[in-house]
């Protein structure tokens, strides 16, 4: 897998090598999308489905094999419930492009 801030981790010969990924700016921008959304929440179209899908987006990107597919199907999902609240979607979008850096 190639990506930004990855980092691969060796094995003996013969034996496959595993990449962890390193999602930590991902997951710091975690952080401040449940900050936006606790003080955003009356303005939130779903707010307790935007708060699952940011548990199942941290879920992914903690796996050890975080896929991007899953994470940009969730991110897709995310900016569904999250409805017209600006101050919520530009912390997706920027979270979205975090995520997506990690693949490149």
């Amino acid at each position: 897998m190639r990506g930004n801030r990855n980092e691969v981790m060796g094995g003996a010969a013969g034996r496959d090598l595993t990449q962890n990924m390193r999602s930590g700016p991902a997951l710091e921008g975690l952080q401040e999308l449940r900050a936006a959304l606790a003080s955003h929440a009356a303005q939130v179209a779903d707010i307790e489905q935007a708060n699952e899908t940011v548990d199942a987006i941290e879920e992914e990107l903690t796996s050890g094999q975080p896929r991007r597919s899953r994470l940009n199907m969730l991110l897709t999902g995310l900016t569904t419930a999250v409805g017209a609240t600006t101050g919520v979607l530009t912390v997706v979008d920027k979270i979205r492009a975090t995520v997506n850096a990690l693949f490149t």
